[in-house]
């Protein structure tokens, strides 16, 4: 009778035990955080961004699906699009608001409650306060474009003659914040500058021509998602008009472009993922310090010079970061 007994609760225990397992299956665990990332780019041109967006939240034990949610919006190049994808992303109720570039701007612009986690400079936007203390909804990651800009000007007159002219292409959002600096910057250096605005297929294919029609002997193109997303058409160009160009991103070089000057993607991916763990959890953005690139790295491409009959300054060569081919 003992046994029987001490028989029967057992298995009474271990019914109990499976009813509350499957009691706490059938409970809905909490929903999965929204993420909206908005992009003034193309889908092609922004799935190596958000491949490097999903690995880097899951090294941080993030699930897609099951931590979290990612809706997307992509402008195809139509930055006069991207006030009325903000919109759309708005009304899904995202928990925060990823925006590289231009984008962030329309985010800012709809909305006044969500976090918004900018790649670009948000103190020069007039987004946040200051970098250590942003003390709004804005945080991020600076890219540094603005000294960026000056700096590759510096090193593209290591490889072309003083006193020649030089064409900057830039989307006109530059032109009453960068290209200002950059005119002063060409005087010191004994350069002329023109300035070329595109921001499409067409536009940029005009601006290349024009460095074709100004026999320009260099091209600083400037860092934005539209310009980066059309890259290859000016490694193309420049390739076969035989003019020096340098560009913001380190892995142009090894994508076949002669110069870079500037961070790598995935390096400013792996910032801006940090920092979305720390907003998801409950962190305010106003509070987290706006980061910058902890590396700058000089990328020269030997096989592009060789096509243009371009020889790298000694100098140069011996501060490069990573020299290819």
């Amino acid at each position: 009778m003992l046994n029987r007994r001490v028989a029967v609760a057992g298995m009474g225990s271990l019914a109990a035990g499976v009813s509350n397992r499957l009691q706490a299956q059938a409970r809905p665990g909490p929903s999965p955080r929204r993420i909206a990332y908005l992009s003034q780019s193309n889908e092609a041109a922004s799935a190596p961004s958000l491949q490097l967006m999903r690995r880097y939240l899951g090294e941080m034990g993030l699930v897609e699906g099951r931590d979290y949610v990612l809706d997307t919006r992509f402008a195809d190049f139509k930055t006069e699009r991207l006030t009325g994808l903000a919109t759309e992303l708005l009304a899904v109720q995202p928990d925060l608001i990823i925006a590289p570039g231009p984008a962030a701007a329309a985010a800012f612009r709809v909305d006044s409650k969500v976090p918004l986690l900018v790649m670009g400079d948000p103190v020069l936007a007039q987004q946040a306060i200051d970098e250590r203390n942003p003390g709004g909804r804005v945080t991020g990651v600076n890219i540094l474009f603005q000294p960026l800009n000056v700096k590759r000007m510096e090193i593209l007159a290591e490889v072309v003659p003083r006193g020649s002219a030089v064409l900057v292409i830039a989307t006109p959002a530059a032109r009453d914040v960068s290209i200002p600096e950059l005119q002063a910057t060409c005087e010191r250096l004994g350069l002329r500058m023109h300035t070329a605005y595109a921001e499409s297929e067409a536009t940029l294919d005009t601006a290349l021509q024009q460095a074709q029609t100004l026999k320009v002997a260099g091209i600083n193109q400037l860092n934005s998602p539209i310009l980066w997303g059309l890259r290859q058409r000016t490694y193309r160009a420049a390739e076969k008009l035989r003019i020096p160009a340098i560009y913001q991103w380190a892995e142009a070089a090894a994508e076949g472009g002669l110069m870079a000057y500037g961070p790598r993607n995935p390096e400013m991916w792996r910032q801006m993922m940090r920092i979305t763990k720390r907003v998801l959890d409950g962190e305010a953005p106003g509070r987290i310090p706006i980061e910058s690139p902890t590396l700058i790295h000089l990328a020269l491409n030997r096989t592009s010079a060789s096509r243009i009959g371009l020889n790298f300054p000694a100098s140069l060569l011996a501060r490069a970061d990573e020299v290819v081919g």
